[in-house]
């Protein structure tokens, strides 16, 4: 390809199963292998694949229009320069305001398992006080685990449980002052905090499962206050 004809991308991919990618962006593809054998169809299949290419995608414009890609003309990609490339958010220029966050998440089990745990019968030992303390440390390496987290000064965090007849909740609470908001470490820690109770218990209970992982409230910055609608 010798002229650019998507913003300043001018190529193509042919996959190794035989399929041409006509925009690197996108996972839409057009089957060659089949027409090998055949000189003029081949090259009327090539052609085909060229004029499918977009003449711009979202990565590179994010405010226009594009004919394969219908995210919608207003998404703000913060994590994604001009380029199209991942970055992290400049947050220097934010007020540092108090900043809280809450979290759910759930690992269901079979009754005996609740009730091993409850009754300290696991092996491995105290399953909730292992649970809370892996929750609290988990949050602390957010920014270690989530390629684009802000490293912050986490002022407090906490990790309660409620027992259920065959499962477990895990609500976490997670406050900071700070650029930038507390969402993803008090996440993380019922994440970590689940898969902790998991560990401990897999040997009695491999058909554990963790589920309704979500935000419940979060307070503070820019886009203000958020509370988790009780429908959902």
């Amino acid at each position: 390809m010798t002229h650019n004809f998507c913003s300043s991308c001018n190529k193509i991919r042919i996959a190794a199963n035989g399929d041409i990618y006509p925009c690197l962006a996108f996972d839409y593809h057009i089957p060659i292998k089949d027409f090998i054998d055949n000189e003029e169809k081949l090259k009327e299949r090539i052609k085909y694949a060229v004029l499918q290419k977009p003449e711009r995608h979202y990565l590179n414009e994010l405010k226009k229009k594009t004919p394969m890609h219908k995210m919608g003309d207003n998404m703000n990609f913060t994590h994604i320069d001009e380029n199209g490339n991942v970055q992290m958010v400049d947050v220097s220029n934010k007020d540092i305001t108090l900043r809280v966050a809450k979290a759910h998440g759930k690992i269901k089990m079979k009754k005996e398992t609740l009730e091993a745990i409850v009754s300290g019968k696991i092996t491995k030992g105290n399953v909730l006080t292992t649970a809370k303390i892996a929750g609290i440390m988990g949050a602390k390496k957010t920014s270690e685990l989530i390629p684009m987290c802000h490293n912050i000064f986490i002022s407090k965090i906490d990790i309660e449980f409620k027992i259920n007849e065959d499962n477990i909740e895990i609500f976490s609470f997670a406050k900071t002052n700070s650029q930038t908001g507390i969402e993803m470490e008090a996440l993380t820690a019922v994440n970590i905090a689940a898969l902790t109770i998991y560990d401990m218990c897999k040997a009695v209970d491999r058909e554990m499962e963790i589920t309704e992982i979500y935000l419940l409230e979060k307070s503070g910055g820019k886009s203000g206050h958020f509370k988790r609608s009780e429908n959902k």
